[in-house]
């Protein structure tokens, strides 16, 4: 009998500080010899493949917030078209506060601001203008009073995109070609490996979406109360002593 096992990683695969542990990363490994693991996670695809090359573990992961990641060693990317990024910034020059994505360590920026450097983040810096890879996400900082044409906008350029945060004078969305989201990468993974029993673990109500498609529903003793009772099984320990792990080992 072989298995998939489809994980959170904040709260489920990381400790207290939010690391993954020697202990896990060795039980990982241990796991894989026989069965397939994908790691869901909001972490940065790049920064995400180095916590896994630091660990040597070779597994599938896929990064909500890059929208890329890696199934049966085939990468995934769901990449903007350039054409559309430079549409949607020509037609809001005026209105952009700033606008800005990530891609090799590089951020490419438009309209730099240095006092917002905290949230370009300390890397190599160059004009977006000069990006050639389509990237796979967009953050923008538009005039709050454009929303609504900017959002219409957005749609007839069939790109999927959600508010992250708003001020009196600016609101800030995070925009993409279009959402993979955690059941989709369920579906991939279903595909990969038909014959497999899938296991879905996670501590939030938010990876109910996956995890009530699984084979096997399991909730992180850390987790939520209201993930507990739709799962039909809680682990004994919880994320800070390796309930992840623990539990996968055990099947």
């Amino acid at each position: 009998m072989t298995f998939t096992a489809i994980c959170d990683y904040d709260g489920t695969l990381t400790n207290e500080y939010g690391k993954l542990s020697e202990c896990t990363s060795k039980d990982i490994c241990r796991f894989l010899q026989k069965n397939h693991l994908c790691i869901l996670t909001h972490t940065e695809a790049e920064t995400m493949e180095e916590i896994l090359t630091e660990h040597k573990i070779n597994c599938d992961y896929f990064s909500i917030t890059s929208q890329q990641g890696k199934i049966n060693n085939t990468k995934i990317q769901n990449r903007i078209p350039l054409k559309k990024i430079q549409n949607l910034l020509q037609e809001f020059n005026d209105d952009i506060y700033t606008a800005y994505t990530r891609h090799n360590h590089i951020t490419y920026i438009y309209h730099y601001q240095n006092r917002l450097d905290s949230l370009y983040g300390n890397t190599e810096k160059k004009d977006m203008i000069d990006m050639d890879i389509p990237p796979s996400h967009l953050i923008l900082a538009i005039s709050k009073d454009k929303k609504e044409r900017f959002c219409f906008f957005l749609q007839q350029q069939n790109l999927s995109y959600s508010v992250l945060g708003e001020d009196q004078n600016r609101i800030l969305f995070h925009i993409s070609q279009y959402t993979i989201n955690k059941n989709t990468i369920l579906e991939l993974l279903k595909q990969q490996y038909p014959f497999d029993i899938t296991v879905g673990i996670g501590d939030s109500t938010e990876d109910w979406e996956f995890i009530q498609n699984c084979d096997i529903k399991v909730a992180m003793k850390n987790g939520e109360e209201k993930l507990k009772r739709l799962c039909s099984f809680t682990t004994e320990p919880d994320n800070t002593e390796n309930g992840c792990m623990d539990f996968l080992l055990k099947l």
